[in-house]
């Protein structure tokens, strides 16, 4: 019987891979960063992905254009987890029938725009497992192509973009309640 990795560490060793991780305090070199950008880079271009950056971009990636949106307004090292994190969006897709195993509704494309759609709970708590998998596989991604990691920054990079979805659950969720509350009073108004 197989035994489950307890931790990140434990995980990489589980997996065959070995991270690389820079001491704590001690600033990755331009250089390290560089490579790692490149190194990302080519591994988006071998899925005939391309990396557009400049000022402004919402970090994204676009699956119709088959492009990588990274913002140029951050610091390297911010960009390099970013495009890392995009670059795990793309796995997650590529391993979309295990992904939406646990998620199954979930939708992708317009019909997630569709604004009871996008209201459910489920679509809402799927957006959010999709942005954990997405750091959590651009993460092994570093590991694997050996890029080193600041493994606090990465994660106060993650938490911080998280926030922002866990954010976006409780304003839609208040809004969806505000609206039913808001047609509430309108059918009792009528009714009197």
């Amino acid at each position: 019987m197989s035994r489950l990795p307890k931790d990140i560490a434990d995980a990489a060793d589980f997996l065959g891979i070995a991270p690389r991780r820079r001491s704590r305090g001690k600033k990755m070199s331009k250089r390290a960063i560089q490579r790692g950008w490149e190194a990302v880079v080519s591994w988006l271009e071998d899925r005939t992905y391309e990396v557009d950056c400049y000022p402004d971009a919402q970090d994204q990636v676009d699956f119709n254009d088959y492009c990588v949106h990274i913002n140029s307004r951050k610091g390297a090292e911010s960009r390099l987890y970013t495009l890392l994190h995009e670059a795990g969006h793309i796995m997650v897709r590529e391993d979309w029938a295990s992904f939406s195993q646990f998620y199954p509704n979930y939708l992708r494309g317009p019909k997630a725009l569709d604004g009871r759609t996008g209201r459910s709970k489920s679509h809402r708590v799927a957006a959010i497992a999709e942005e954990y998998e997405a750091w959590r596989r651009g993460l092994v991604l570093a590991w694997q192509l050996g890029i080193p990691v600041d493994a606090n920054k990465y994660d106060r990079e993650s938490s911080d973009a998280m926030l922002t979805y866990i954010h976006w659950t409780a304003v839609v969720s208040q809004n969806h309640r505000s609206a039913g509350q808001k047609a509430a009073q309108s059918r009792r108004a009528r009714k009197a």
